[in-house]
C-alpha cells in the first residue's frame, strides 16, 4: 500500500467480550476477545433492554399475570427482592428499574461517530458506512444512521467496497501533501468512514475491493477503524499483550495486575511447540490429550471460524498453517435454565451467556476526547453449542440481571 497520511483523529467503537468462568476460585469474568471492527448489535441490544423492562413492568402490574411474574422472579433468588414482604411492593417494576442495567448504546455509539465528524470539521461533509452486499443486520445499522441525523444532523451514505471502487470514491491531490488527500463520494466530502464490512476475506472477492480499501485508508477521512486499529484486534495481538510485562508498557503495575485477572491462557501453536517443554508446548500437548479444554482460533472475524474437540486436535496434528492459529484455554461458564423464542416458537433449555461491553475511544492528535463505557450486549445460547454469533444463528440477544 502507498504511504498513508498522518491520522490526526482516531476513532474506535470497541466491544470486549467476556464469559463467566465457573472455576475453583469462584465465578469470575474472563475475556474472550476485543473487537475493533464492525462490533455489531449494540443498538438492537438497547431495544432488547427496553423490551425486557416493558415486559416486567407491563405484565408485572397485570392483575392476573402479576402474581405469576412475581413467583418467577422469586426463583431467581435476587438479594434485592428476597427480603420484601410488603404486599404493596411492585416486585417486577423494582427488578426492571434496579436489576436491569441501563444500556446507552443507542445514544453513545452514534455520539462518538458524531464527535469524530465534528473533529474533522468540514460542514456538510458526510459519514460513509461500509457495508456488505445484501446486508442482513441492516436494522442495527439503520438505528445508528437515524440517530446521527435526528440528534446531530449528520447524513450517512451506505456503500459496499465494490460500489466505492466503481469510480464513486476519489482522493483529491497528488499525494504529495498529507492534508490534500480528501475523500469524496459522488462529489461529497467524507468526514468518517465506519466499517461494518471489510473484516473477512469474503469481503474482498476481487482486486477492486482491495483498491477501495486502499483509497479509504490513504484518505484524511477518520477511519473507524484504521487498518492498524483493525489489526490491533486480532487474536495474535491479544496473545502478545497477555504475555508477561506487556500490559505494564501501558498501565501501572496495579492496573496491569487487575486487568490480567480477566485473561485466560493464550498460546501460539507451531510444530516446534508440540515437542517443547515451554508453557506453550505443554498447553499444546494437553490440548491434544484433552481438546475439550481448549479452543483453536484463527485470525478471522465474523463467527463460525473456531475449532473445537476432535477438529482442534486433528488440525494441530496436521501441522498445516499452524502459525495462523492461537490456542486459547476454554472458559467454563455456569449453566442456567432459559426460555428461547425462535421463529415464534418457545423452547426451554439449559443455556450459557456471553457478555459484550461496548466502549468508545476518540483522540485528536495527542488529546483523548472520549474514552468511556458505551453499553452492553448479552448473547445467550443453548448448552452444547460451541460458537456464539447472533448473525450466524448460534445465539440470541438477552439482558443481564444484576443481583
Amino acid at each position: 500500500m502507498a504511504s498513508t497520511p498522518h491520522q490526526r483523529v482516531r476513532l474506535g467503537l470497541h466491544r470486549s467480550d467476556y464469559m463467566m468462568d465457573d472455576s475453583a476460585e469462584g465465578a469470575v469474568f474472563k475475556q474472550i476477545e476485543l473487537n475493533t471492527i464492525a462490533s455489531s448489535f449494540g443498538c438492537i441490544s438497547a431495544k432488547v433492554t427496553a423490551l425486557h423492562q416493558f415486559i416486567l413492568k407491563r405484565f408485572g402490574s397485570d392483575p392476573q399475570l402479576g402474581p405469576r411474574v412475581s413467583e418467577a422472579i422469586k426463583t431467581l433468588n435476587l438479594d434485592r427482592v428476597q427480603d420484601s414482604t410488603d404486599k404493596g411492593f411492585d416486585m417486577a417494576a423494582h427488578v426492571a428499574e434496579e436489576c436491569l442495567p441501563l444500556n446507552p448504546t443507542l445514544r453513545d455509539l452514534p455520539a462518538a461517530l458524531a464527535a469524530a465528524h465534528a473533529q474533522y470539521g468540514v460542514p456538510g461533509s458526510i459519514i460513509v458506512f461500509v457495508v456488505q452486499p445484501n446486508e442482513r443486520n441492516v436494522i442495527d445499522q439503520r438505528m445508528l444512521e437515524q440517530e446521527l441525523w435526528t440528534t446531530n444532523n449528520v447524513r450517512v451514505r451506505r456503500l459496499t467496497l465494490a460500489e466505492l471502487a466503481s469510480h464513486r470514491s476519489v482522493l483529491s491531490g497528488d499525494g504529495s501533501d498529507d492534508d490534500d488527500r480528501v475523500l469524496t463520494v459522488d462529489g461529497e466530502e467524507v468526514s468518517v468512514v465506519y466499517f461494518r464490512a471489510g473484516y473477512t476475506p469474503d469481503d474482498y472477492p476481487t482486486d477492486a475491493e482491495w483498491k477501495a480499501r486502499e483509497i479509504l485508508e490513504r484518505s484524511t477521512a477518520v477511519k473507524c477503524p484504521s487498518l492498524a486499529y483493525h489489526l490491533a484486534g486480532t487474536k495474535i495481538v491479544q496473545q502478545a499483550i497477555a504475555q508477561p510485562g506487556q500490559l505494564e508498557r501501558f498501565l501501572d503495575p496495579t492496573e496491569a495486575a487487575e486487568v490480567r485477572t480477566s485473561f485466560v491462557g493464550l498460546h501460539l501453536v507451531s510444530t516446534e511447540s508440540m515437542e517443547s517443554s515451554s508453557e506453550a508446548g505443554l498447553a499444546v500437548q494437553e490440548a491434544l490429550m484433552h481438546p475439550e479444554r481448549y479452543v483453536l482460533k484463527p485470525q478471522r472475524e465474523g463467527g463460525g471460524n473456531n475449532l473445537y474437540g476432535a477438529e482442534l486436535a486433528d488440525r494441530i496434528r496436521s501441522g498445516l498453517d499452524l502459525e495462523d492459529l492461537v490456542l486459547m484455554q476454554r472458559i467454563m461458564p455456569p449453566i442456567e435454565p432459559a426460555w428461547f423464542v425462535r421463529q415464534g416458537q418457545v423452547q426451554r433449555g439449559m443455556s450459557l451467556s456471553e457478555l459484550g461491553v461496548f466502549g468508545t475511544f476518540l483522540a485528536a492528535d495527542d488529546r483523548v476526547v472520549i474514552n468511556q463505557y458505551a453499553g452492553h450486549i448479552l448473547r445467550t445460547k443453548q448448552d452444547g453449542v460451541d460458537e456464539g454469533g447472533v448473525a450466524t444463528g448460534y445465539s440470541v440477544l438477552s439482558s443481564p440481571l444484576l443481583n
